[in-house]
């Protein structure tokens, strides 16, 4: 085998870290015009250049300035990007109902409804409060896989009294999800 090859027959990398001359620098770099070392950067048969129809156009604005009101509203638009907009300017925005695109018929089930509300998002996060972040069942602290989960099953009693929610960890709510299921729903 040639010297500067592994025996798997991969180059071995002898000017990585070595300075080369200026006149070498130059002479790859002639040697190396035009030539496409990648198959991304290819250009093949069949594809227009980006500068296509482009070549020798200038831009409108080159040579002018803009006023300061043309740049006071380009500087306002990109800074809302990234705000918070109002609640009307919302309402406006987005589309609601039969209107919404994504539209279905009205499938929300009630249980999707119902924990959609605030009544149970607030109810859910002084559970969460009280039992103090931890899951009852394996006494694991967790922030983000934390769920609140009804003792007797809501489906059954219609309770979210807080003597009858608990918190825990998503393992452990599953596991008592399919006990329950296993012995009730026989």
């Amino acid at each position: 085998m040639p010297s500067g090859y592994k025996k798997d027959g991969s180059t071995i990398k002898y000017w990585l870290g070595k300075n080369r001359s200026q006149e070498t620098k130059e002479k790859i770099k002639v040697k190396h015009l035009g030539k496409h070392f990648s198959p991304s950067t290819e250009f093949k048969k069949g594809m227009v250049s980006y500068w296509r129809g482009r070549k020798g156009r200038v831009s409108p604005m080159k040579g002018k300035k803009q006023t300061e009101e043309a740049k006071k509203k380009i500087s306002l638009h990109c800074h809302q990007r990234g705000k918070k907009l109002s609640p009307e300017h919302l309402k406006k925005m987005i589309r609601y109902g039969e209107k919404n695109n994504k539209w279905r018929g009205g499938t929300t089930t009630e249980t999707q409804k119902r924990v959609q509300e605030e009544s149970w998002k607030k109810l859910r996060k002084l559970i969460y409060a009280r039992d103090n972040w931890t899951c009852q069942k394996c006494f694991k602290k967790c922030h983000k896989d934390i769920q609140c989960h009804h003792i007797i099953p809501f489906r059954i009693t219609k309770d979210d009294r807080k003597e009858n929610l608990v918190t825990l960890c998503k393992g452990c709510h599953l596991k008592e999800e399919l006990k329950f299921f296993k012995t009730y729903e026989k």
